[in-house]
This record gives structure tokens, sequence and C-alpha cells, in this order.
């Protein structure tokens, strides 16, 4: 068998909607840039772009998904036809929340398969509005491209359509409706099943590396963190120096294991929300696989804003992974682009942050030991963070 030449390449996909700037990005390795289906130009641009190297182009969301935004994809069809029992889980119907196509399908002439996602625009008693267009389509995209290898094998791989990956499975659904009101908070504070714990699932080791570079890449060298629901972890890079870094959390036994905290407060945020700082006293903050488990986040979000200075970030990141009955009740109903959406909405609701930003980087291989104890391969992590105004 002769040998097929292949690419790892790291995607972004940046994009701006009314709200937030918003970057996804996805590894893909074993690309065979013979065989596999590119977006326009991005073939020859590979071709010839170096190892470590990187490129950038600003395109239409159609020149990804193959159509763009349609009038014809606005469809009305009989409440009736909207599946409130969708795998035997409750799935009320609520304005401006996405859906799988295949909850309503015979209503939108598709499939019991069809998990692309709708938007519900309108409903009354007798029948409710689905936007069927992909959440992208009405943006324009800038995909940056960077070569990270260039290797030969024999090894049989399937031909990829490189669009769909990059735009499948999220990407546009964290973006709020622009004309309509918040979906998320018609029951706040927040429930929670199990209010007398939180208990956090051990993540990969790479799901670890990708939070401690994001967190490094935006935070300011020497800066003071506040590191929110902390417990034995701090998500830096073991290289990176703060200039104190300040823990609080409800597990004072976890508290004290973190190597990386200067001091720390014992202190449960869903039972006294206050923080016991002074206005201004920390550059940044952070809030790793913590938020989903927070029932009355709008207000940490005013804490936030008191106690870190102006220009200070706030980064809430968190992962595929969570124990059921121990987050927000809300947090395991929502797709993990709409759990983006939802953080988001903190920061909107709050009106104190401003710069706001959305990640999501996906797609990223396990460890080999992280493999065998998963059913998983991959790694993705998520973010949104603002700048304290």
């Amino acid at each position: 068998m002769p040998k097929t030449t292949f690419m790892d390449i790291d995607f972004q996909l940046q994009w701006k909607s009314s709200f937030a700037e918003h970057t996804d990005s996805f590894f893909i390795s074993k690309i065979d840039i013979i065989n596999d289906v590119f977006p326009v130009n991005v073939k020859n641009e590979l071709t010839n772009l170096s190892i470590g190297n990187s490129f950038s182009q600003t395109i239409q969301a159609k020149d990804l998904l193959g159509e763009g935004y349609s009038s014809n994809k606005v469809i009305t069809f009989d409440t009736s036809l909207f599946n409130t029992q969708f795998k035997n889980q409750v799935s009320p119907a609520t304005l401006y929340r996405f859906y799988p196509s295949a909850i309503a399908w015979q209503g939108l002439g598709t499939t019991e398969k069809d998990y692309s996602p709708f938007r519900l625009m309108a409903k009354n008693n007798e029948e409710m509005i689905a936007d069927c267009n992909h959440p992208l389509a009405k943006y324009y995209l800038t995909l940056k491209a960077t070569k990270l290898r260039e290797y030969e094998s024999k090894e049989n791989v399937p031909k990829k359509d490189i669009r769909k990956i990059l735009t499948e499975r999220g990407p546009g659904m964290q973006a709020p409706f622009e004309f309509g009101d918040s979906v998320f908070f018609d029951e706040y504070p927040f429930k929670i099943s199990n209010k007398n714990k939180i208990t956090k699932p051990a993540i990969d080791s790479m799901a670890v590396k990708l939070l401690e570079e994001l967190n490094t890449r935006l935070l300011a060298k020497h800066s003071k963190i506040l590191d929110v629901v902390s417990d034995d972890s701090t998500y830096l890079d073991k290289d990176y120096r703060p200039g104190l870094l300040t823990g609080i959390g409800a597990n004072e036994e976890l508290l004290s294991s973190n190597e990386r905290l200067d001091t720390y407060i014992v202190q449960d945020l869903n039972k006294l929300i206050t923080l016991p700082f002074e206005d201004n006293s920390f550059d940044d903050a952070i809030c790793s696989l913590s938020i989903e488990y927070l029932t009355n986040p709008l207000a940490l979000m005013n804490e936030i804003a008191r106690v870190v200075n102006s220009k200070g970030k706030f980064i809430v990141s968190f992962t595929d992974k969570f124990i059921m009955g121990e987050t927000i009740s809300l947090w395991s109903q929502l797709h993990p682009f709409e759990r983006i959406q939802l953080v988001l909405e903190y920061f909107r609701k709050s009106g104190l942050f401003s710069e706001l930003n959305t990640f999501s980087k996906r797609g990223v291989l396990k460890s080999s030991e992280s493999i065998k104890s998963s059913k998983k391969p991959y790694s993705n992590i998520y973010a949104v963070w603002g700048t304290v105004k």
C-alpha cells in the first residue's frame, strides 16, 4: 500500500455576534490533503504552509455550510408535533432555546435521526415556529489554520469533510437570540438536587493542560488572582508565577492540599455569596470547573466586579464532565454550547463586564491511559471571560 501524506491542523473559527467575540477551535489530525474536502482556497494554503505557521481568511458562513441563511428554513408546524417527552426526558418548549430537529421531526419534515439544531422562535397552543438555519448562517467567519505536523503513513483513514467537522455539533449556539429576553432565568435562583455537596469529576490530563494554557494566556504576569470555588487544583501553567493566588471554596481539606495557593478562605458560595474582601482587592479572577454548581451566579458576578480591579478579567471555564444531581438542574438539560450561552448571559445580565469572549477547544486527543478509561477519546474545554468595567 502506498504511503499517504497527512497533516495535523489546529483550526479556529473566529466570529462576532451582537454580544461577544467568539472563538471555536478544533484540532484535526490525519488530514489527507489530496482527498479530504476543504473550505474554499484552504487546500492550496495548507499545501504551501510551513510547519508551525498559520494563515487566516475571512469568509461567509455559506462557504463552510454550503448554503447561507434562507427564510425557507423558518418553518411553522403544529404544536402537538413537538415531543415534550423526548428520549423519556421532560423537554418543555422554551422560546429562543435550541432543540434537535428529531424532537419535532414530523413537523419539520425531517427524520427521527436528525439532530441538527433549530431555534424555537414563537409558540402558542396551536403552532410553533422553528428557525432551522444553521446557527452560524448569518455570520462572517475568520478561519485560521495552524499546521502542526506533516507526515507519511500507510494507514487507511476515512475521507473527511473539514467544513462539517468545523461547523457541526454546536458552533453558533452560544450566541443569545438578538431580539428576545434571556431564556434561562424563569426559575431563579437555580435549583440543585444535592444541596450539601459539590463533587467535581476528575478530568483527563489533556483537559488539565488545555485549561492551564487558556488561563495562563489570558492572565497578566504577576497578577493578584482570586480562584473562585477553589479546591486542590488551580489551573495555571507550572511556570506561571502570580503576584498572589487566593482560593475561596467550601472544602478546607482540598484547599489545604492545593500547593499553588498562597492563602485560602473556607466559604460555601451557595450559602454565603458575599466575598470577604475589600473592593479592588484583586487584579483578576478565575472560576474553573465550578460555575455549574452555583445556584446564585448573578450575585457572584456582582461580587467579582466589586473585588476585582477595573480592567481585570474574570475567566469561567468548564468541560463536558459533571456529576448529575450535583450541578444546577438546568446544566444537564443544555447542549455544551448552550452552557457557554448560559455563562455568557451571567456576564451580560450583570451589566458589569465588557469585552466579552467565548471559547471552545475540541478534538484534542487524550493520553493513551485516559482513552482506556473513557468512552470519548477527545478532550473538550469551554470558557467565557469578560473585563470588569
